[in-house]
């Protein structure tokens, strides 16, 4: 199935509920899906960038770049 056939057939079945509390359950659970996917991105990125500074501390020693400078 294809991501547009199940979003349209999501968007059928959502139409049929009409319970709040199931709703609500549906949406808390797709939103945690859709901000977790979001959140371990940013989460990465900023690892990224706080790791950076601390690792140039070893990268940019003289003994680093005679240990590379053969490769």
């Amino acid at each position: 199935m294809t991501s547009a056939e199940l979003k349209s057939n999501l968007h059928k079945l959502i139409d049929t509920i009409n319970d709040s509390k199931t709703l609500s359950a549906i949406y808390g659970f797709i939103s945690a899906k859709s901000e977790s996917k979001e959140t371990k991105m940013e989460d990465a990125i900023l690892t990224h960038l706080s790791s950076e500074s601390s690792l140039a501390k070893d990268w940019n020693k003289p003994e680093e770049d005679k240990a590379w400078e053969n490769l």
